[in-house]
């Protein structure tokens, strides 16, 4: 009977730290809540950012008019705040950046940006899909 409690309880304890392990420290760090496209605006400029596989990496393109800029974006997210870097490869800005802040509230996101060729605080919003 002692050997069937021993087992029993060690096996409950295993399951225990197994699940723990398997549960992210955060719930809103989870891959959903960085969604798979975001569809973004900032100074006139229409952007979508698509995801790179499940990573917190993303291609970002944006157009205004004829004008076409690419960049990569890696983002964190931490409870409802979001916090993402930039780094412009095609366009005037190549090997430059922006770093990004904002709220997250449901599928909506606002927040404001400075880069290195145009300091801010300056106005940005997204739609995560």
């Amino acid at each position: 009977m002692k050997k069937y409690v021993a087992l029993s309880f060690a096996l409950g304890v295993f399951a225990s730290i197994e699940g723990a392990l398997a549960m992210p420290n955060d719930p809103d760090q989870s891959p959903a809540a960085l969604g798979t496209v975001w569809n973004e605006t900032e100074a006139g400029w229409q952007g979508t950012w698509t995801r790179v596989g499940k990573t917190e990496k993303y291609k970002a393109v944006w157009t205004k008019g004829d004008r076409e800029v690419r960049a990569d974006l890696t983002m964190s997210i931490t409870g409802d705040a979001v916090s993402i870097v930039r780094r412009d490869t095609f366009g005037s800005g190549v090997g430059k950046g922006c770093q990004y802040g904002g709220t997250i509230k449901g599928s909506n996101v606002t927040g404001q940006y400075s880069c290195d060729w145009a300091k801010g605080p300056k106005p940005w919003s997204a739609n995560i899909r």
